[in-house]
């Protein structure tokens, strides 16, 4: 099972900063998942970014954008003395107050002279962050809105096999989900779900997982969570 990360953002920001410094394989970054998205600067050394099942060597890139809801995490390569790099984790409800469409959306990794601009606003991001104490945060704020506008404006694709919300209105996943989604604080099991809509257990259990693949980019984050609680401990 992957762990969720909350995000626990700096104060003031809309983003958490990363510093990311790596000595040994026992510090390598579990695989997890969250709803910012993650973008990553190599500096010195090698690690291997797993990302939703394709591997990247960090030193073949110099950003490595990680999209919202995608399950990833960081190897440690041996044969190297350190890892050091940087990270910008960019908060889901800052982006969708900005870009309400998110969820059909990814963003394509970068190269060239887009690649170069994201990394020196991020640089900039950082070098105020550990100088400017006092009124960084303005300078910041600023700079991650420079930051989305790069990502939207150069880098933003749809996302291939999204639903269209017309499309599921009247499925029967969208009852189920907001019947979790109205009585999540019960006692919900896979059992008393297949209760309420008149169905077999193995029927319902089989359903879910086989919609989940089609339907979760268009639910809720906290619904796609609650959903993955009954599958998991039912």
């Amino acid at each position: 099972m992957y762990v969720y990360e909350k995000i626990k953002l700096d104060e003031h920001l809309p983003i958490k900063i990363l510093d990311l410094y790596y000595e040994s394989s026992e510090e390598n970054v579990e695989k997890h998942w969250h709803n910012s998205i993650e973008i990553l600067v190599p500096i010195l050394g090698k690690v291997e970014i797993w990302d939703n099942g394709h591997m990247i060597r960090s030193q073949n890139v110099d950003v490595y954008i990680i999209n919202s809801k995608n399950i990833h995490g960081i190897s440690f390569v041996s044969g190297y003395e350190v890892y050091k790099g940087y990270g910008i984790q960019i908060n889901y409800d800052y982006i969708k107050s900005i870009f309400p469409l998110i969820d059909h959306y990814e963003f394509v990794q970068p190269d060239g002279e887009v690649s170069r601009e994201i990394v020196r606003t991020i640089y900039r991001i950082v070098d105020i962050y550990d100088d400017d104490k006092e009124y960084g945060h303005i300078a910041i704020k600023g700079l991650t809105d420079i930051l989305m506008y790069i990502l939207l404006k150069k880098l933003l694709v749809r996302k291939k096999y999204v639903l269209q919300e017309n499309e599921i209105n009247n499925n029967k996943i969208v009852k189920i989900v907001n019947y979790i989604d109205q009585h999540y604080k019960e006692n919900l099991s896979i059992q008393v779900l297949a209760d309420h809509f008149y169905v077999s257990q193995s029927y319902l259990s089989r359903y879910l997982e086989q919609q989940l693949k089609n339907i979760l980019i268009v639910l809720d984050w906290k619904k796609q969570l609650m959903i993955y609680y009954i599958l998991i401990y039912r």
